[in-house]
């Protein structure tokens, strides 16, 4: 990237058919994962369980929306916001 960190995108499917829309690399190390959703209320089931799978090693999860809802949920590691507000906060794009 710009500040000479080596980024990694890439997605992540279980034996269950679980899967998470975007895992976010840094360095070779998992930042965050991301799912895309329609709504902007709460936490998607699925996010919550792949959440709670200690084996999994994310520490952070962000639902993305186009509403304006922005909230967080701190003990699933989650938070919900517009994808406006992801990329100038989380991404700094």
């Amino acid at each position: 990237d710009y500040y000479g960190e080596q980024k990694q995108l890439s997605f992540r499917r279980d034996q269950y058919k679980n899967e998470i829309d975007f895992i976010v690399k840094k360095n070779g190390k998992i930042e965050c994962a991301v799912e895309c959703i329609v709504g902007e209320k709460g936490v998607t089931p699925q996010s919550e369980k792949l959440s709670q799978n200690a084996h999994l090693d994310i520490p952070q999860f962000f639902q993305v929306h186009t509403g304006t809802n922005d909230l967080a949920v701190k003990k699933l590691r989650c938070r919900i916001l517009p994808f406006t507000r992801f990329c100038k906060d989380i991404l700094q794009v």
